[in-house]
């Protein structure tokens, strides 16, 4: 379960998850290691262009974001495969705490309504029944 679970991927590979140490890895020669790097960023692209495909390709912009979009390597690579389906924007960093603290915030000035998940949750069965009369997570009964 741990190489499911925090222990696959880069780490199962090459003993870290630090896009530094691997690409110093692959700066020395490292050719396994270009490899792995590669496959993982492949992955990506992949599956932004399957992604594309569940809106009929109308896509305005890509947008690689997070830490991992420091590396050049890593933004290069990606923007490379996808950039014929429209436009790739990089946007390095991480600011899910900064978002998290504005909604707080928002909700205590009462500049936006507190949401509740269990009502959204509840309309959203409506919106996911994908056959009349079967309930979402279940098959018909026959």
């Amino acid at each position: 379960m741990k190489l499911f679970h925090g222990k696959g991927g880069l780490i199962a590979h090459l003993g870290t998850a630090d896009a530094l140490e691997v690409e110093k890895m692959i700066d020395d020669g490292d050719g396994y290691a270009k490899i792995v790097y590669e496959a993982m960023c492949l992955n990506v692209a992949k599956d932004i262009a399957k992604l594309a495909a569940t809106v009929c390709g109308k896509v305005d912009r890509i947008i690689l974001t997070g830490g991992i979009s420091y590396s050049k390597f890593v933004s290069e690579y990606i923007t490379e495969h996808v950039d014929f389906i429209c436009p790739v924007e990089v946007m390095p960093g991480e600011y899910e705490m900064e978002a998290l603290a504005a909604g707080c915030l928002r909700v205590l000035r009462g500049e936006e309504k507190l949401q509740d998940f269990g009502e959204i949750a509840a309309a959203a069965k409506d919106r996911i029944r994908i056959y009349p009369g079967v309930e979402p997570y279940t098959a018909p009964e026959r």
